[in-house]
């Protein structure tokens, strides 16, 4: 909004105020840690596993497969953010 706002975002972006500061980000939850985790993790999982995890998938019975989609749909709408996104270029 104004130029004071744009200067305090950029300062708050580029110095480090301890772990305290971050602890006490609104930002910060348990949730987003958790998803943090397991995306370095994923980066280190051998290729043979996911193969092995498709073909799993692949040889379940239909019921399973749909209870997993839909597990993990549950996730997503659960991780996502609440209502439609509002379009970034009605901001500027």
């Amino acid at each position: 909004d104004t130029l004071g706002n744009a200067f305090g975002l950029l300062g708050r972006m580029f110095s480090f105020g301890g772990l305290s500061a971050i602890a006490h980000s609104p930002l910060v939850t348990p949730t987003v840690v958790a998803a943090i985790a397991v995306s370095m993790i994923a980066q280190y999982w051998p290729p043979l596993l996911g193969r092995r995890l498709m073909g799993s998938f692949d040889k379940a019975p239909i019921a399973l497969k749909g209870l997993a989609l839909g597990v993990i749909l549950l996730v997503i709408t659960t991780l996502g953010p609440q209502g439609v996104a509002p379009f970034i270029y009605y901001r500027f």
